[in-house]
Formats: structure tokens, C-alpha cells, sequence
């Protein structure tokens, strides 16, 4: 683990992985807004309206591994993984709940 945390051309991937998330952040918070504006009880707003938070929280939690990396914050990094698994995984079967509802 040591020599990629010591590889001397992190700095490429590690912002690869910060501006990646951050697209896919900004992404999702598109969604967000766009589920936000739509009237209520439109058929599929709570729908895409998930799928916008879990890419928003997907692209952050990226985006903090590699800034984690990055920086040599082994914490941020091991924090950025674990919500981004649990949350990817609670959003998702949100996700499919919503879409087997037919909202």
C-alpha cells in the first residue's frame, strides 16, 4: 500500500479522479434540480430525483478519494470509499424500489 501512496505520479490520476467526480457531482445536482422541478405527483419524479442524489453523492465521495490521495489524507480517502459504497448501495436499492413502483 505504501507505494501508491509514495508513487511520485499520483498527481495525475489523483486530479483525474477529483475533476471526475466532480463532473459526476455536478451531474446528479442537475437532476436534483430538474426532479425538483417538476409538479408533484409527476409520474418518475421521486425516481430521477434518486438517481440525481446518487450520483451527486457518488462524484463527491470520488472526488474525496481523491483528494485523499492526493494530499496524503489516508482518512479522507477511506472515508470517501466507505460512504460512497454505503450510500451508493442504500440510494440504489431506493432506485430500483421506486422504479418497481412505477414512480
Amino acid at each position: 500500500m505504501e507505494p501508491l501512496w509514495e508513487w511520485p505520479y499520483r498527481l495525475y490520476p489523483a486530479v483525474a479522479m477529483i475533476l471526475g467526480g466532480f463532473a459526476i457531482a455536478a451531474r446528479g445536482d442537475f437532476l436534483l434540480v430538474r426532479a425538483a422541478r417538476k409538479p408533484i405527483g409527476t409520474p418518475g419524479k421521486n425516481y430521477t430525483w434518486i438517481r440525481g442524489f446518487r450520483m451527486a453523492l457518488f462524484g463527491g465521495s470520488l472526488a474525496a478519494v481523491g483528494a485523499g490521495w492526493l494530499w496524503d489524507i489516508p482518512a479522507l480517502a477511506v472515508a470517501g470509499l466507505a460512504i460512497g459504497f454505503e450510500e451508493t448501495l442504500e440510494t440504489s436499492i431506493c432506485a430500483y424500489a421506486l422504479k418497481q413502483s412505477g414512480d
